[in-house]
């Protein structure tokens, strides 16, 4: 029988690497990444409030529009009924 020192694989350390490789490494492949996802997400969640606040001032304005142009009609045939009597 061989022992088991036969069999197994020598221990070799890993490379020794400068800590800047290291965080140029995980700016580049991590935090980058991360910063352009959030940015993304942020512009997303951004403009669904400012489609909301457009959509609703469109409805604000529609309405006050048809109110004035009721009031408008109304002063008109008043006007209309008023010259008639004199």
């Amino acid at each position: 029988m061989h022992t088991p020192t036969e069999f197994t694989k020598p221990i070799e350390p890993p490379e020794v690497i400068d800590t800047n490789e290291v965080i140029q490494w995980s700016f580049e492949k991590i935090t980058a990444q991360q910063f352009e996802d959030t940015k993304a997400h942020v512009n997303k969640d951004a403009l669904r409030p400012k489609r909301l606040l457009e959509s609703a001032f469109t409805q604000v304005i529609m309405d006050l529009q048809i109110s004035i142009q009721e009031l408008q009609g109304k002063v008109f045939w008043e006007t209309t009924r008023c010259r008639k009597k004199s």
